[in-house]
């Protein structure tokens, strides 16, 4: 009787922890489209790469969408991503990161793209940088990921690389921002950065991201080969 009453409140808890994880995408999408977007700015990790080709794709076809498909484009990424990732960690955190990947997207097609702040960058780096940084943080808090970057570095600890999430994480938008500031302007780049340092600190301490991340890795998978 006590054994199943501590699944059912494990499993209650578990639900908890994916109505949370929905929440978060919610909060994320707002940071987005009603700042980031708006300011012509782009984040980092893979929705940072989606945004790039969306501009680009947008640019080559002289298209107007009514949605923004950088978060379906993002989906797309990370699909492969969290198939190759279901062997090798835990898998409550693979699905809870196709569930964190899955609204985001859905939240990113209906919350309107419109600026609320009369185009003040500042204001909007900052405001959407707590919102998009609180999003990712409740999802760390709940078990999951945001996808991209994270899971890769994950993957690469599971393996023994000495290369941790943060160092993947860093190259990966050093990279990213590089290419803005090229593609775009320096300011774009700038405000793009300021972004993401906002978000990244907004998230959660360093130290409980990390000691989470190594949880999360460490993980046991029943059946599931190390490599």
């Amino acid at each position: 009787m006590q054994e199943q009453l501590q699944k059912l409140a494990v499993s209650k808890q578990e639900v908890l922890h994916c109505l949370g994880i929905i929440g978060a995408g919610f909060l994320y999408s707002l940071g987005i489209n009603l700042f980031v977007v708006p300011a012509g700015l782009y984040t980092g990790g893979i929705m940072g790469f989606a945004q790039l080709l969306r501009t680009l794709f947008l640019h080559v076809t002289g298209l107007e969408l009514k949605i923004d498909i950088a978060g379906i484009i993002n989906y797309a990424i990370n699909l492969p991503i969290l198939c190759i990732a279901w062997r090798r960690i835990d898998h409550r955190v693979v699905f809870k990161t196709l569930l964190s990947v899955t609204s985001t997207t859905v939240f990113l097609s209906l919350v309107p793209r419109t600026g609320i702040l009369g185009g003040d960058k500042l204001a909007e780096c900052l405001i959407g940088g707590m919102l998009c940084g609180c999003g990712i943080g409740i999802t760390l808090w709940m078990g999951g990921t945001s996808g991209g970057m994270d899971v890769i570095g994950m993957m690469l600890l599971k393996r023994g690389s000495h290369t941790s999430i943060g160092h993947v994480n860093l190259i990966w938008n050093l990279a990213l921002y590089a290419i803005c500031a090229a593609a775009f302007n320096l300011s774009t780049a700038i405000y793009s950065i300021l972004f993401s340092f906002i978000s990244t600190t907004s998230c959660l301490p360093s130290g409980m991201v990390t000691l989470m991340s190594f949880k999360m890795v460490c993980s046991p998978v029943s059946g599931v080969e190390t490599v």
